[in-house]
């Protein structure tokens, strides 16, 4: 769940990493994104920021460029559905997405916590976080 950011008072474990800004999210939408080699898929629903992993664990393909359901995206490729919520796959429950802790600051920049992700992948086609403005 997406909360105003507040002076960082977390334990030093939470890494938090500028993801862009929320003027560049649209209202029930989602945006593919790439930020420090992670795959990203960011969706505004309902007033509530949510970001979760963005490749789909069925064939990779990109989230974020999916199609919103309600609190759900659709994968474009074969359709699974993940709650943005939680990153539950509704489709196939034991291939559920990471969901990430996200924050909006009061300047409009969004925050992700990307604490415990270690591998960078690929970046073909994602936007980076300049390329956000």
């Amino acid at each position: 769940m997406s909360q105003p950011l507040l002076p960082f008072d977390e334990p030093s474990e939470n890494r938090w990493v500028l993801c862009g800004n929320i003027s560049e999210v649209t209202e029930g939408r989602g945006l593919a994104l790439e930020v420090q080699g992670v795959r990203l898929a960011v969706f505004y629903v309902d007033g509530q920021l949510d970001i979760l992993e963005g490749r789909c664990p069925h064939a990779n393909a990109p989230l974020g460029r999916g199609w919103l359901d309600g609190s759900f995206v659709v994968c474009p490729l074969h359709r699974w559905k993940f709650d943005v919520r939680t990153g539950e796959c509704r489709t196939n429950p034991q291939k559920s997405v990471r969901h990430f802790q996200s924050r909006i600051d009061d300047k409009g920049l969004i925050w992700v916590d990307l604490s415990g992700v270690e591998t960078l992948n690929d970046s073909a086609g994602f936007k980076s976080p300049q390329e956000l403005g």
